[in-house]
């Protein structure tokens, strides 16, 4: 039997060979000046490491600089977003999903930064779809029945997310209320360490994108068992929580570019053009559909719209949730 490269891998390979060219004309610049860093708060496999090195040599042939990926995993995103608020660099960006963004000065007011007056937003890069996943531990030969034996479990079950307050984690816990579960939570620094607990059975189930699990899927080592919301064509043949009984329920990820507060103008501005162009290219939208997302590619004024508009959703649901979107 062959053993078949690793898809993110080989997809990577792709991406190298479809940077060949500029996608945009060349232009004067004074910035860069010097390679670009972009800080990424979870480990390397995680999604927005995956949408960080996949554009990486494409930002590099357009800016003509070399562009640096620096994980900074811990604290759900916060610790590289911290890094990032307290610079002065101005070669230096993240692209991060919502989590550090909005949630995390929701759940922790004495937050070290403040994402509405430390950062700047460049451009929102993709989303992605949220699934229900669970491991074989789980149980159950239909997704119904994994429902059904989640209430049955009780307190014996646990879930995984990719960190406290995160997307997959308050998503969750509003689907544990829906569906009469009490699985406790078990927060992990990023999906890569988080989708292993699953295969060993350390925990049942979590929220994940399609990125993360969908080779496990196809090789049947873990269940896909609902969508968080539409059916979507990043996670074929799955079927919505919706269909389950499950209605006005949906958990979407994203992942954008943003700078901090002291970044000069010359370089958002130029970002933002690079980025926005680079990701509606056709080569490169397919690229990112191959690794979980739906390209957005919109720039900062959208960001900001959306940034604000998710700090009011994930304000709505901590409010409901309490001590458990802390837990």
């Amino acid at each position: 039997m062959t053993t078949q490269p690793e898809p993110l891998l080989m997809r990577r390979r792709i991406v190298l060979a479809a940077a060949a060219c500029p996608i945009l004309p060349a232009r004067a610049s004074t910035w860069p000046s010097s390679p670009l860093r972009i800080l990424v708060g979870y480990p390397p496999g995680s999604s927005p490491d995956g949408v960080a090195r996949l554009l990486a040599p494409s930002l590099s042939r357009e800016l003509g600089h070399p562009v640096l990926i620096e994980n900074k995993a811990g604290a759900n995103g916060t610790i590289a977003m911290s890094t990032l608020a307290r610079s002065d660099d101005e070669h230096l960006i993240s692209i991060a999903p919502q989590a550090p963004l909005t949630v995390a000065r929701l759940l922790n007011p004495k937050l070290p930064y403040d994402p509405a007056a430390d950062l700047r937003p460049i451009a929102l890069i993709g989303t992605t779809p949220f699934v229900l996943v669970a491991g074989a531990s789980a149980g159950g030969d239909s997704p119904l029945s994994v429902l059904a034996k989640g209430r049955l479990a009780g307190n014996g079950w646990s879930y995984g997310s990719s960190g406290n307050g995160s997307a997959a984690h308050l998503g969750m816990e509003l689907l544990k209320q829906r569906v009469g579960w009490q699985a406790h939570h078990v927060p992990y620094q990023g999906n890569p360490p988080l989708v292993t607990a699953l295969l060993s059975g350390e925990v049942q189930v979590a929220l994940l994108p399609p990125s993360s699990f969908m080779q496990h899927v196809i090789a049947g080592r873990l269940r896909a068992v609902a969508v968080m919301g539409s059916q979507s064509t990043l996670a074929p043949g799955v079927a919505s929580i919706a269909e389950m009984g499950v209605r006005s329920l949906e958990v979407e990820g994203l992942v954008a570019m943003v700078a901090h507060r002291r970044m000069p103008a010359v370089a958002l501005k130029r970002l933002e053009e690079v980025t926005t162009v680079l990701v509606r290219n056709p080569d490169i939208r397919q690229q990112m559909f191959g690794i979980g997302f739906r390209v957005v590619g919109t720039g900062s004024e959208s960001l900001r719209q959306r940034i604000a508009q998710e700090a009011q959703q994930y304000s709505n649901i901590i409010a409901l949730l309490g001590d458990k979107a802390r837990q």
